[in-house]
């Protein structure tokens, strides 16, 4: 229930969103959006469970399990949540196996936090998705209020697009999708420099707080400039957030 929460390869939580990534990424953030804080610890649990039982098939699902996260672990800059699925199922495994020697009441505790967390995390997801999506909610908003034939500038819009808003076709807008780039198209300047989109005309950029800040740590000096100068000179127009800032 919760694992869709963490698909798209982010952080939540500070305000900001940004990939950091390794094998702390993955215990603080992915596996307890995916099995919940109490599925995490029955996991943990299960894996020393298997090393003090030493019994081969124990140790064979440890190993297996463990040997996966570790390799994950390693390419920091591709943390995403989809990685750590193989995981999970051991992870249980494990935990259910480790849980059969405790007291039946801790075994019940345990079983009523692991259903209960993920009901809740379950339902609060189809609860999100019953409301209006951010890029719905800010295309009506440039549809309605952005007169026609104005320039528009949209962040990485060509390889990212999914992130931003989707303006219908035939639009009645000029489109600039930012590049990382200079000159990919020649008839415009479709770099990351506010004056030369100003000098084309440019009156509105569209962003993304998911392509703005995902390699935040990542990004080029002449790119973190430009985000900069919007912030202290642009006006924001439109913020939408969805309900839950989680997400």
């Amino acid at each position: 229930g919760q694992f869709a929460a963490g698909t798209s390869g982010v952080e939540f939580g500070t305000g900001s969103l940004e990939v950091s990534g390794g094998w702390g990424k993955y215990l603080s953030l992915y596996l307890p959006l995916s099995i919940g804080w109490v599925g995490l610890i029955l996991g943990l649990g299960g894996v020393m469970g298997a090393i003090a039982r030493k019994s081969v098939c124990d140790l064979w699902l440890a190993a297996v399990t463990v040997g996966y996260f570790l390799v994950i672990g390693v390419f920091g800059r591709s943390v995403r949540a989809e990685y750590i699925l193989p995981v999970v199922p051991f992870l249980l495994l494990l935990g259910v196996r480790w849980a059969t020697s405790l007291k039946p009441m801790i075994q019940w505790a345990l079983l009523a936090g692991l259903m209960m967390t993920n009901l809740a995390a379950s339902a609060r997801h189809d609860w999100l998705l019953t409301q209006v999506d951010t890029r719905t909610r800010a295309t009506r908003w440039i549809e309605q209020r952005i007169p026609s034939g104005a320039v528009i500038a949209v962040d990485h819009g060509r390889t990212l697009q999914a992130w931003v808003p989707q303006l219908r076709e035939p639009s009645s807008y000029t489109m600039i999708e930012l590049t990382e780039t200079p000159h990919v198209a020649p008839e415009v300047e479709n770099y990351y420099d506010v004056n030369a989109l100003m000098s084309q005309g440019v009156e509105f950029i569209v962003l993304s707080s998911f392509v703005t800040q995902f390699h935040a740590q990542q990004r080029p000096a002449n790119r973190q400039q430009f985000y900069e100068q919007l912030g202290e000179h642009a006006d924001r127009l439109l913020w939408a957030r969805k309900p839950d800032p989680r997400f």
